[in-house]
């Protein structure tokens, strides 16, 4: 049938040079399921309690991942409560500040066999959460009350004086991606270890209806649960996942894995604006490069960092030559470009969402990668270890209450490093990160 749109293409030169090219035609309406069918799977969860340690203030806990599976995803569970010495009316839920929830994290690691595989320190949790869409930060903001008004179980009354509230953190990881899932069946046993900060240096809580006094902030080992969510596969299909991974031996993944710069402290300008710098030492292959600025705030004889403040410029350096010299909303709003398919956009971060807490506001983010990380792709990697002299500068005017304090620069990344696993032992390890 004839159709002028149709003939008008037909005329065109750049359509039918398009048209002709070799193996770019994929035509949408013919019915197919090739590669598009996963192969079925049960699912389960396993509530893990602690194996040692105990859920107190600069404590750890340990727990020991079972063998049942491909592991897909791990959420921590922890109960807090406040005690507090104020005179209660009723009210239940505590302020608090943002970002308490990850103060009270020091480090989160997953081990193999005695090997660290992953890391989370609390800025490279916050730089995670940040470049998630807002659908998605939403169960972040809910699990860890990152706005600062958790749902109380307990309410405080003039007997108990204490109000309880529960904190679910999932943590991220390269086994939340089917083809880089850990099959604990195989590889050697996991541990999960959490160590917490100074619970003293969680930024003051207080309960609405009391005094006003601050909480002690304290928690229980019986409620510190870790959850693991398996998937297996058919037996004939399992066999033949585990002979195509690792029946010639050695089974090589490419991962993402996260880490840190030593961060550099700076005393914040007392009028004004000032430049400030930190020389990174990173040498592996990075994704992403997130910057975030904090002061120190003082409670009692502790110090805590306060959430990420608003920056006004940040460069990139090496090799003699400026890679980036943005306004740092740019950067916050335009930053991202290989997160959820937002390609150039990081729309998540604008100060006027409503979901946009301060605890992940203002984590720049910049991104070398150039896909649509939703379809597991390699987008693009920037290898630090040759770069000369790489450095972040960052343009900063503090707020009044900010000035002339002591703030730190911290820097995180992305990055891609290659892990094997022997098929003989079941040992895992990373094996090249640049």
């Amino acid at each position: 049938m004839s159709n002028p749109q149709l003939s008008s293409n037909a005329a065109s030169a750049l359509l039918a040079t398009i048209n002709e090219s070799p193996n770019t035609q994929h035509n949408s309406y013919v019915y197919s399921e090739t590669d598009a069918i996963v192969p079925q799977t049960s699912m389960q969860w396993d509530n893990l309690v602690p194996a040692s340690g105990s859920s107190v203030s600069s404590g750890s806990l340990h727990w020991d991942v079972n063998k049942n599976g491909y592991m897909t995803k791990m959420v921590l569970g922890f109960q807090f409560y406040c005690d507090y010495t104020g005179t209660a009316s009723g009210a239940g839920a505590p302020a608090l500040a943002p970002d308490w929830m990850l103060n009270c994290i020091s480090e989160i690691t997953i081990s193999s066999g005695g090997r660290v595989i992953e890391r989370h320190t609390r800025e490279s949790l916050m730089a995670h959460i940040s470049e998630l869409p807002d659908y998605v930060r939403k169960a972040y903001v809910g699990g860890c009350h990152l706005d600062g008004t958790p749902t109380v179980l307990a309410t405080p009354t003039a007997t108990t004086k204490q109000t309880v509230f529960d904190v679910w953190l999932n943590v991220p990881g390269f086994w939340e991606r089917n083809k880089t899932a850990l099959n604990t069946s195989f590889i050697q046993p996991l541990r999960v270890t959490v160590r917490f900060a100074d619970f003293a240096n969680v930024t003051s809580a207080t309960v609405t209806g009391t005094d006003a006094e601050d909480c002690a902030l304290a928690m229980t080992n019986a409620n510190s649960i870790c959850y693991v969510q398996y998937r297996n596969l058919q037996d004939p299909v399992d066999a033949a996942t585990i002979q195509s991974n690792y029946g010639d031996g050695l089974l090589s993944q490419l991962i993402t894995t996260y880490s840190q710069e030593n961060p550099q402290k700076f005393t914040s300008p007392s009028s004004g604006s000032d430049s400030f710098s930190i020389n990174l030492k990173e040498t592996s292959c990075v994704e992403t490069m997130y910057i975030m600025v904090m002061r120190n705030q003082a409670k009692g004889d502790n110090t805590l960092r306060g959430c990420p403040v608003k920056l006004d410029n940040i460069q990139f350096k090496s090799n003699g030559n400026t890679y980036v010299n943005l306004p740092a909303e740019l950067l916050q709003l335009y930053g991202t470009q290989s997160t959820h398919g937002s390609k150039g956009f990081g729309a998540t971060n604008d100060d006027t969402s409503t979901d946009n807490t301060g605890a992940t506001k203002y984590v720049y983010k910049v991104d070398f990668g150039q896909g649509d990380t939703d379809r597991n792709e390699l987008t693009n990697l920037l290898s630090f270890r040759e770069l000369a002299a790489p450095q972040v500068i960052v343009d900063y005017t503090p707020a009044t209450a900010n000035q002339n304090t002591d703030h730190w620069i911290f820097v995180c990344y992305k990055r891609s490093e290659l892990s094997n696993t022997i098929s003989s032992n079941g040992r895992f390890g990373i094996a090249l990160s640049n």
